[in-house]
């Protein structure tokens, strides 16, 4: 009997798309796969205005107004390219993504009309047979083979901060700030115009490739990621592309422009905090990135009383700014003197940083970062820039998700009230 063998596209459609999109990027790649098959840039909209050239805009935008925003129409054009650049045998149709399942990453801090953006953009622009959305904070922590965890997601546009309990986001433990990528490359780009250097590279490959962060100490008795000199930074750059940039007298900006991730002032947003009805988010302010973690654990335990005691024990970084050179060592670091310095408040009955919040709820869990050889246990930094993308493989391939997919029919018939039920 003559068996027809499967097409290469027949057999691309029995997998799912996983797709991650972010603001600085995107990656898609299939189920199961280790690692995305495609990775894309975006440029912000001015740049892109600019230079007149087939860059990809920036579907997501950050302010500390507003909070984070989608451009539908940027986001689109990012899905259609990914799906293009993964499926070169569709480009010529009107959508690649057509009868595809589609495993959609969406931000940990994603609205209710974000959420129904990104849906129309998939069901009706795209014409994707069904999808399922997850959380980015939730993919991390099953990229890392967890269920429970704190996670700080610095990336370009911001960073934010959340818990995860069993697998699932503690809405009120979601915080962000603009405080990310873009940020460290103006000071950057400032501080070294300033000091007299002409810049032949881009600015971001600079800073990616050669800032630095301090591990401990102040002043000039600190310790750095090794091979960097602890006063002056590294005397000269190695770019991706084989160039090496000298800074000579300029080095020692490479460690001090990181330090703006752990000391500088940021306003933080929590959109999911009870509130009333009429009001903005909550914003508090805070002196660097591990305030804002420790006060997301201290915001998760005060909503829920049934949080696993495995909560704290492990802290995912991911993001872009994570992969910087000291990160993880800088964060076990600060979240260690934290621990110390909370104490010592809480004790005196005093808040911290001007908040109205109290902290005797939060040095439970702190001491839980804190394993018998004093420190705190980050996982491995092999998949922090793609981690969000692998826990999506993960769970797109696991057939326990298939009661979950939201089809066609189900949007058709129930529109945004599918989405919610089958993907909380």
């Amino acid at each position: 009997m003559d068996t027809k063998c499967p097409s290469p596209l027949e057999t691309v459609k029995a997998c799912s798309v996983v797709v991650d999109i972010g603001a600085a990027g995107s990656r898609f790649g299939f189920s199961g796969s280790p690692l995305p098959a495609v990775q894309l840039f975006h440029a912000p909209a001015e740049a892109v205005a600019q230079e007149s050239t087939e860059n990809l805009q920036r579907p997501f935008n950050y302010s500390e107004g507003s909070g984070l925003k989608v451009e539908p129409d940027a986001f689109e054009a990012c899905l259609r390219s990914g799906f293009n650049h993964l499926l070169p045998e569709t480009a010529d149709s009107s959508s690649g993504a057509q009868g595809q399942s589609l495993l959609l990453i969406e931000p940990t801090q994603v609205s209710k009309v974000m959420r129904r953006r990104l849906c129309e953009v998939a069901f009706e622009g795209m014409q994707v047979q069904r999808i399922f959305v997850a959380k980015r904070a939730a993919l991390s922590v099953y990229a890392h083979g967890l269920t429970s965890g704190l996670i700080l997601d610095a990336g370009a546009s911001h960073t934010c901060a959340s818990a995860v309990s069993n697998g699932w986001v503690v809405p009120e433990s979601v915080m962000d700030c603009r405080l990310g990528g873009d940020l460290l490359d103006a000071a950057l780009l400032e501080q070294l115009v300033r000091s007299g250097m002409q810049l032949q590279v881009p600015i971001r490959c600079l800073k990616e490739a050669g800032c630095s962060c301090r591990i401990s100490g102040e002043g000039d008795h600190v310790k750095v990621a090794d091979g960097v000199d602890k006063t002056r930074g590294p005397g000269s750059v190695l770019l991706p592309d084989g160039e090496r940039v000298e800074l000579g007298t300029h080095s020692k900006t490479l460690l001090e422009v990181p330090e703006l991730l752990f000391t500088s002032p940021i306003r933080t947003r929590r959109p999911f905090a009870r509130r009333l009805a009429a009001g903005p988010p909550t914003t508090t302010d805070y002196s660097g990135l591990h305030f804002m973690l420790a006060e997301s654990v201290a915001a998760a335990e005060e909503a829920s009383r049934a949080l696993p005691k495995q909560l704290g024990r492990s802290v995912v970084l991911c993001g872009g700014c994570s992969g910087m050179a000291g990160f993880t060592e800088r964060m076990r670091a600060e979240l260690r003197s934290l621990n110390r310095k909370w104490q010592a408040r809480v004790d005196g009955g005093l808040a911290v940083m001007g908040t109205a919040s109290t902290y005797s709820q939060l040095n439970g869990t702190l001491d839980e970062l804190i394993t018998s050889s004093g420190t705190v246990d980050i996982p491995s930094t092999r998949t922090l820039t793609h981690s969000c993308w692998t826990g999506g493989a993960i769970l797109a391939s696991l057939g326990s998700l298939e009661e979950f997919w939201v089809t066609r029919a189900d949007y058709k018939e129930s529109g945004m009230v599918a989405v919610r039920r089958k993907c909380p």
